[in-house]
């Protein structure tokens, strides 16, 4: 262990018996509990809006949560001897959600939809009234992202030599803007905008990055991790987050999804505009987008071969996504 974690343990009053290396982190074992100690980059608000959070959630009974563990002085951030700080937090001896295993993910999607029954009972303004966590609106987004995807057309229209990269985009931009035209016509026409404005007024939390590697699948429970994403905004983002991720990996199974979608909903069921809106957020080309924006960010003279791969990938994505959705919704 190096010399940061010790002198960070030292401050809690904690039995350590025994340390292991993490991705991110140490595991620490005190007997019969499991911790893992992390470097913490955010805001003290935000860290104590995290531990308000799963102190509520573990009332509810939602108990199975990575939440923060004060050090011997009662604060939950801890400075170690490099100067950078540290949080302390559960943690639990589980295996991640395999994205191969339905059974894992139909317990990961009903754990999601749990989580989000208890997060709408969560008096966020009450405890925090000063607090800002709204995300950004999709209308707001997906307006800049469209004008974002014409502006870099048009830039490499504009190229006398085109890369390998610029020729793809080029070929596949027709049909690609084509469906985020229309997703943006449709997100326009929907309800979404009073979802929008019902999650700001009541702050209404959603996980914010709900994924299979943050929960973890124990014997006889599921455990949810990084809470610190949380943010602000309708809840059904979290579902296509998480939905969106599997299905990609899942060669978009229609027969998984049914039993995804089934599971949230037997738990917490879909009003008609979060299913009208679930079916805009499968529509729009997120992923193409992400990959025409990294390249005009950054440098242009040369891409690699795993760049000009993602946007292929995501140009093919078109047409699987617009069956996946003609035999779904």
């Amino acid at each position: 262990m190096g010399d940061w974690g010790q002198s960070v343990l030292t401050q809690y009053d904690l039995n350590i018996q025994d340390i292991k290396k993490a991705r991110g982190s140490l595991l620490c074992s005190a007997g019969q509990d499991l911790y893992a100690l992390q470097e913490y980059s955010g805001t003290i608000q935000r860290l104590a809006v995290e531990q308000k959070l799963t102190e509520f959630l573990a009332g509810c009974g939602f108990t199975q949560t990575d939440r923060p563990v004060p050090n011997r002085e009662g604060a939950l951030c801890t400075e170690g001897e490099d100067g950078k700080c540290y949080v302390l937090r559960r943690w639990y001896a589980a295996g991640e959600c395999s994205v191969q295993s339905t059974q894992d993910l139909v317990l990961a999607v009903r754990n999601l939809a749990l989580l989000h029954r208890y997060l709408q009972d969560f008096p966020l303004y009450e405890y925090f009234p000063d607090c800002h966590y709204t995300g950004c609106s999709l209308s707001e987004e997906w307006c800049r992202h469209n004008q974002e995807l014409w502006r870099i057309r048009n830039f490499m229209r504009g190229k006398r030599r085109k890369t390998d990269f610029e020729r793809c985009a080029l070929e596949s931009f027709p049909a690609v803007y084509c469906q985020a035209q229309e997703a943006y016509a449709g997100l326009q026409a929907s309800c979404y905008h009073i979802l929008w404005q019902e999650a700001c007024s009541r702050g209404t939390l959603c996980h914010g990055s709900y994924n299979y590697h943050n929960v973890l699948i124990g014997r006889h429970y599921v455990a949810t991790t990084c809470f610190q994403h949380f943010v602000v905004e309708p809840q059904i983002m979290d579902f296509y987050h998480f939905s969106r991720k599997i299905l990609e990996k899942r060669c978009w199974d229609t027969q998984l999804w049914k039993v995804l979608l089934d599971t949230y909903q037997a738990v917490r069921p879909l009003s008609d505009t979060e299913y009208q809106v679930l079916y805009l957020l499968f529509l729009y080309p997120e992923k193409y987008w992400k990959q025409m924006n990294f390249y005009y960010n950054n440098s242009k003279s040369w891409i690699s071969c795993r760049s000009i791969e993602k946007l292929t990938k995501a140009a093919e994505q078109v047409e699987l996504r617009r069956e996946f959705l003609k035999k779904c919704f």
